[in-house]
């Protein structure tokens, strides 16, 4: 950012901090824990391997096992809070919003690896046993692999079940924002959405409440799945301000199914060509696009884009995505512009991979101004 734009953003951040824990909110739905893993390319010693760095790489050495078999070792560097939904959420809560988070975080219990979770939030409900991913992490981004049976529990009726009919519908009335991820592994959300339009149509009275969307890679759903979760999308922003938040693989998914010439650019200009092609086919509120390096949003007014503290040596991959996510949010519901909303979700993310942890507002105040002085790597010192 230009010296102007740079103060701008940080008094802006200033007044966002008084307001941010006034704002009450609501989420689902998944729970996962999450291994990060290495793969392993040569192993030295008991407690020496080089690991593999690229997914090329790794593509290359199960592509050499074609026709015969090969022995692939993994290496376990952490187990830890996964999912979307509970990533995000702990941001959201750590950035001081006062949330109710409610997901798939164990069976009967909550399992202790959503302690910071419950810590931070201000209720959590959980409606069944976890999923589990084993994420294989390398430089250039990561292979989610996913078990996903246990997340049949969500849905509706274990939503009312759980939390109390009553109760719901005091969050839907009451809530100042709300946010529903991962769609692709929850089978039950497209119901779920449609009971939240009801809920909405009988309980609000305007369209003064944010909804983030998020619907994960869904290359494994149909398109009539997408297409039928899109419509239902367009209904729910009749009654709410919806974001729908895709990373770029995502935003080219999605362009395809809705019949856009989608070139395999990366740079700025065409990213923010798909956004806009897709907030105007679609008409939500803001559809906003996330490749590694940048961020742009897009709304009825145009088009908007940050520049994000990017690193070729994170020290985590996996949840950066969320963390971005939860940046921007809050950056819309504290009223920062699209431009420093977008900022503060390339901070937020940037400041998670490099230190693994889910920053306050203060942190990515700190964080800023090292970016600012081309010192984003000193965060890790």
């Amino acid at each position: 950012m230009i010296k102007e734009e740079f103060e701008e953003f940080i008094q802006a951040l200033i007044i966002g901090k008084t307001k941010i824990s006034k704002l009450k909110g609501f989420m689902g739905f998944d729970g996962f824990i999450d291994e990060i893993i290495s793969v392993v390319d040569k192993r030295n010693g008991a407690h020496d391997y080089s690991p593999l760095t690229t997914i090329s790489q790794f593509a290359e050495k199960i592509q050499n096992a074609a026709g015969k078999s090969a022995n692939i070792e993994l290496v376990t560097n952490q187990a830890k809070i996964g999912g979307n939904g509970p990533i995000m959420g702990l941001s959201l809560a750590s950035l001081g919003l006062d949330l109710t988070y409610t997901g798939a975080l164990g069976d009967g219990t909550i399992h202790p690896v959503f302690n910071k979770l419950v810590e931070k939030c201000t209720d959590v409900f959980t409606l069944g046993e976890f999923g589990h991913t084993d994420a294989l992490e390398f430089n250039d981004g990561k292979i989610m692999l996913g078990k996903l049976e246990s997340l049949k529990d969500v849905n509706w009726a274990n939503i009312n079940n759980i939390i109390g009919a009553d109760k719901v519908q005091d969050y839907i009335k009451n809530s100042d924002f709300f946010a529903f991820v991962n769609w692709t592994m929850l089978p039950s959300m497209s119901e779920i959405w449609q009971e939240f339009n009801k809920s909405f149509s009988a309980q609000r009275s305007s369209r003064d409440f944010p909804v983030f969307i998020d619907l994960a890679d869904f290359e494994k759903r149909t398109d009539k799945d997408c297409l039928e979760a899109i419509e239902i999308l367009r209904e729910m922003n009749q009654y709410a301000k919806v974001t729908l938040g895709l990373n770029l693989r995502e935003g080219q998914q999605i362009a395809r199914i809705m019949k856009y010439d989608v070139a395999e650019n990366d740079d700025v200009e065409s990213v923010k060509k798909l956004a806009a092609f897709i907030q105007q086919e679609i008409q939500l509120e803001t559809v906003c696009v996330h490749p590694r390096n940048f961020a742009v949003s897009a709304d009825a007014n145009g088009t908007y884009v940050a520049v994000g503290p990017y690193t070729d040596t994170p020290k985590i991959s996996t949840g950066a995505g969320d963390h971005f996510n939860a940046g921007y949010f809050t950056g819309v519901l504290i009223g920062l512009s699209q431009s420093q909303a977008l900022n503060l979700g390339v901070l937020n993310s940037g400041y998670y991979v490099r230190t693994a942890i889910s920053g306050d507002l203060d942190n990515l105040h700190n964080f800023s101004e090292l970016c600012q002085e081309g010192k984003a790597e000193d965060v890790c010192l």
